[in-house]
């Protein structure tokens, strides 16, 4: 997520009382595009709703979120879960990509603003106290007001080896990685600590 599209399908899944575990973001390696958002965004969007956030780039988005679905899955399954589905903010387009790539991982796909027009979905989340704002190349950032509450976002991003990468965009080089989501995600709580303890040492900046 962190267009517009992504946000109002997560929100609309959210509203109908699916449980969303997880917020995929990806990013084309191979050109700048509607894929490419500042990474701090969808950190800040997962930060308010409390959920973690997956973001990884793709060559093919296809193999890519197929491989990312799967290193999630298997995380889940070892603690007795499991993921019967996944949502999409696709509206008019990429209809059977999305069948090919459910019907492969055996999962339900769920298009909640599929028809939808851009009108419609700005109307709606500006409606439902989403904040927009106009930013380079003609995107859309929404979040909600809860986001400049934030001080903290967490990202996480599946290296090529399986591994969970963990960084706080707000840190200069806080990257601690797990074998498992749990464990990246506990890492990066402990380096945390560290970090807001060196502050004055000029490591809290921009990104890097």
């Amino acid at each position: 997520m962190a267009g517009k599209d992504g946000c109002m399908a997560a929100y609309k899944a959210m509203e109908s009382g699916v449980k969303v575990r997880y917020l995929l973001s990806f990013w084309n390696r191979n050109r700048e595009g509607s894929h490419e958002v500042s990474p701090t965004l969808p950190a800040a969007q997962a930060e308010s709703l409390g959920i973690p956030l997956i973001r990884t780039g793709f060559l093919s988005y296809e193999e890519e979120f197929k491989r990312t679905f799967r290193a999630i899955d298997e995380d889940v399954r070892a603690k007795g879960r499991g993921i019967s589905s996944a949502v999409f903010g696709h509206i008019r387009t990429h209809g059977p990509l999305v069948d090919r790539i459910c019907a492969d991982l055996a999962i339900e796909g769920l298009m909640p603003i599929w028809n939808m027009n851009s009108e419609e979905i700005i109307g709606e989340l500006l409606g439902a106290g989403f904040e927009a704002a106009n930013m380079k190349r003609n995107s859309i950032r929404l979040m909600s007001a809860e986001v400049k509450k934030l001080h903290l976002p967490i990202m996480i991003e599946i290296d090529e080896d399986g591994y969970y990468i963990a960084s706080y965009p707000q840190f200069k080089g806080c990257h601690p990685y797990g074998e498992t989501l749990d464990e990246a995600l506990e890492n990066i709580r402990e380096v945390a600590l560290m970090c807001l303890e060196d502050s004055d040492a000029g490591r809290i900046g921009a990104p890097g």
